[in-house]
């Protein structure tokens, strides 16, 4: 960065020149700026590392365990999935299997859940026609 010409006269109390004083104050805000930045640094890669959680295929891992257990039979397994998708990091973590999950589960509403109510529908229109 440059910076305009100055009257370079020498400071009495420092003993520096204008110029050179400026230098001085440019170079301490760059270091403390660098600081900052490498500490904002450290902490973000420490704090995403950490979220990773990573870990070899052989441990069992409950909550995959749990999503691949869940089965759709009723409406309140689809709630049941939905409450899961309020944590960010659970989504975060998990989001393929998530996406498996939702898929299975918008399968079953359209398939099963509507088609039983769209059945019903049918059959009370019937019934009120006789």
């Amino acid at each position: 960065m440059f910076s305009s010409p100055v009257v370079n006269t020498i400071n009495e109390v420092t003993r520096l020149t204008k110029e050179e004083e400026l230098g001085i104050k440019e170079k301490r805000r760059l270091q403390d700026m660098c600081g900052v930045d490498d500490e904002f640094k450290n902490d973000y890669l420490n704090s995403y590392f950490e979220t990773l959680n990573v870990s070899n295929g052989d441990e069992d891992d409950w909550n995959r365990m749990i999503l691949k257990a869940l089965e759709f039979h009723e409406f309140d397994d689809c709630k049941a999935l939905i409450n899961m998708l309020d944590d960010r990091e659970y989504v975060f973590k998990y989001k393929v299997d998530l996406q498996k999950k939702f898929e299975e589960m918008v399968r079953w509403f359209l398939n099963k859940y509507m088609g039983s109510l769209q059945g019903q529908s049918l059959r009370t229109l019937q019934i009120k026609e006789k």
